[in-house]
């Protein structure tokens, strides 16, 4: 089934509809006979041996042909039917928390890649699994949808592997294995997420969650920090009351950790968001290539682009948020966006040395701190060097028009917490778009005449 198609489920049965397609000599029409006829029979196999509760997945054009092949009408398959001594029932799940999951699994192609450990692979799926069946999440909700691609080395994390694992935990976990990529990354998984969203008929205020199995691109200990430790505090997070339903409702993006500076963010891209603030943000699937041409050279940014200067901190990837690094950027990437978090630290370290107790996770809006801790970064207190710094307001304003349009509501964080933020305020709601260019001008003929 694919991403986009809306779902239905009847019980009994669990066991997805597979993807796997028939060789291509096979006719689409053959094809669909077999698919119905496959699917008719595992329905009736599941029930006559183990007569128990299962969930079917299908599309509403795929159901409508497997109740024809069964014998019976969609009215009665809505209706609630019988089928041998088996009682259908259509009636979905009272809560449901949809997670994200992408999982990469190292591929002899990919040349930044460490060699294939397939069992480490599995252990990491199978951790993470776990953690999302012992959590919050598990004890609120009636069930928990994960919603998973593998990108990479194919065959290794195959539906049965996750099905079974999911199917351990008392039937509170149904997972759905969307697609395997061979070349890709989590923009994936994130584009599948916004599409969620963004579906009619999601529910505005629907909080969904993404998750990815870091440590099988990069599994190494340095300086005892470790990706296992990162991996589980933000698998914990994304379940916790606290993030899937945050204290403040205004908050519509949830991390371990929030940065603030120099964009958005939570790093190790663990996060929960609310879909009517998910479906603003831009296509995950164009945004790298977006943020790209953002920043496409320090020449334009410099001489071009409103004459930014970049003097607080070095030009790469990881502070402009390009590259891999735009997929971090993204949840956090809107003007709107109005994060929360779990962490009352900003040292990285602290959730990457060892696991901590649930005792140390801390729900709190961000900013945490009214004083900007970016002050201390500045190499000078000069003005205008500060309204002209990319890494300032004045970029943030920048890529948020270019990618979207628009700045900031009137009542955002980001007028307090950046440096002259009452000017940059000011000049947004008179001048909109052009506000980097009237500030900057008026600025510039501020010290000449000086």
């Amino acid at each position: 089934m694919a991403a986009s198609d809306e779902a239905i489920t009847i019980s009994p049965i669990g066991l997805p509809i597979a993807d796997s397609s028939p060789p291509p000599a096979t006719s689409r029409s053959k094809r669909r006979r077999i698919a119905i006829a496959a699917s008719a029979y595992l329905f009736y196999v599941s029930v006559r041996l183990f007569k128990s509760t299962y969930v079917l997945t299908a599309s509403s054009d795929e159901m409508f042909q497997i109740a024809n092949s069964m014998g019976f009408s969609m009215e009665q398959l809505w209706n609630g039917t019988s089928f041998g001594n088996t009682k259908i029932d259509p009636t979905p799940p009272k809560s449901i928390f949809s997670i994200f999951y992408n999982i990469y699994i190292p591929s002899a192609s990919d040349n930044f890649s460490i060699p294939l450990d397939a069992a480490l692979v599995k252990e990491i799926v199978q951790e993470q699994i776990g953690l999302i069946a012992d959590s919050d999440a598990a004890r609120t909700f009636d069930q928990i949808r994960l919603n998973y691609i593998t990108v990479g080395c194919p065959n290794v994390i195959n539906a049965t592997f996750v099905t079974d694992l999911c199917n351990s935990h008392q039937g509170r976990l149904k997972c759905h294995h969307v697609r395997h990529e061979n070349i890709g990354n989590e923009e994936l998984t994130l584009q599948m997420l916004w599409e969620h969203c963004r579906r009619d008929g999601t529910p505005p205020d629907e909080r969904v969650a993404y998750i990815h199995s870091k440590g099988t691109f990069h599994s190494k200990t340095w300086n005892g920090l470790t990706q296992g430790s990162w991996r589980r505090h933000g698998t914990r997070t994304v379940v916790r009351k606290e993030c899937f339903d945050p204290p403040n409702p205004l908050c519509n993006m949830c991390s371990m950790m929030s940065t603030l500076w120099p964009y958005v963010s939570g790093p190790g891209n663990f996060f929960t968001a609310k879909c009517d603030y998910v479906k603003k943000l831009y296509p995950p699937n164009e945004f790298q290539e977006a943020m790209a041409k953002i920043n496409a050279t320090r020449q334009m940014l410099t001489d071009v682009v409103h004459k930014f200067e970049l003097n607080l901190l070095p030009v790469k990837d990881s502070n402009l948020g390009v590259d891999r690094y735009a997929n971090e950027h993204w949840v956090g990437s809107n003007p709107e966006v109005q994060p929360c978090d779990m962490s009352d630290t900003y040292d990285m370290s602290f959730w990457q040395k060892t696991d901590q107790p649930d005792e140390a996770f801390k729900w709190e809006m961000q900013p945490r701190s009214s004083t900007p801790s970016i002050l201390k970064h500045l190499r000078t207190r000069d003005k205008t060097t500060r309204l002209k710094d990319y890494f300032l307001l004045g970029g943030y304003l920048y890529k948020w028009y270019t990618l979207y349009g628009r700045g900031p509501p009137s009542d955002s964080w980001v007028w307090e917490w950046f440096p002259f933020g009452a000017e940059w305020k000011e000049a947004v709601e008179n001048y909109g778009a052009h506000a980097m260019d009237v500030l900057l001008a008026i600025e510039a003929n501020r010290t000449r005449v000086a």
